[in-house]
């Protein structure tokens, strides 16, 4: 299934299904089959953006790893702004809930140093599916501007990393996201639920890479989803 896109048309009636699984085992079954139905090739929106040829480390792609409970996301935005600015609006946590509609809220746990390191936060997450997410971040690396690595704790455990190139008067920030989820009715679902998680997750981050350029007054040039078996 490399390359593979979701479609989201089907999404929501396939996550029902799935949640009926423990009383309609056969609904699932045929909801799975059309969730392998409704995969293509490549997201035709990173095709026309000319930033993609068919190769997952390319920056207009949000790839997916998947081993049972275990995800490796890695998103991409290119924005018309220079990196200094993109960076100081990412590391402004306390922000972000006015510029990424699925954040609801982010408090401050721990301050950290100057630099931000050893600092904690708490964010509690929205979702397109019905659910929410609540984790700590504690931020372990800072490289201005051009490195941001943190450690997540709670419902959502492992790494978060964001790298950005500046490309002249414009931005590419790239995150990455390997984590395994602690929700014991998620890890349940894993194994036919991967797709519609897929797809939750591009939507998440499609909304944050608009959300962040409607905050800088810039044009985000450039953003996608695919998704990927590989490792």
């Amino acid at each position: 299934m490399r390359g593979l896109f979701f479609r989201p048309e089907n999404t929501l009636l396939v996550f029902r299904a799935i949640a009926q699984a423990g009383t309609r085992p056969a609904l699932a079954h045929a909801a799975w089959r059309r969730a392998l139905g409704s995969l293509t090739r490549i997201n035709p929106a990173c095709l026309r953006a000319g930033l993609i040829k068919n190769r997952p480390e390319t920056p207009c792609c949000d790839e997916l790893a998947v081993t049972v409970n275990r995800y490796k996301f890695r998103t991409a935005w290119h924005l018309e702004a220079p990196v200094e600015t993109v960076w100081d609006a990412i590391v402004n946590t306390q922000m972000e809930p006015r510029w990424w509609p699925f954040i609801e809220a982010v408090s401050e746990l721990v301050p950290g140093d100057a630099s931000g390191v050893g600092s904690t936060r708490r964010y509690v997450w929205r979702t397109k599916l019905p659910y929410k997410l609540s984790f700590d971040i504690t931020v372990a690396r800072v490289e201005r501007p051009v490195l941001l690595e943190g450690v997540a704790s709670g419902e959502v455990e492992g790494i978060a990393r964001w790298e950005f190139e500046s490309q002249g008067a414009t931005t590419i920030i790239r995150h990455y996201w390997s984590v395994r989820l602690a929700k014991r009715w998620m890890n349940f679902l894993a194994p036919l639920a991967r797709p519609v998680f897929a797809w939750n997750h591009g939507k998440v981050m499609k909304a944050g890479g608009e959300g962040l350029a409607r905050f800088l007054g810039v044009r985000l040039l450039a953003s996608g989803q695919m998704v990927s078996d590989k490792a």
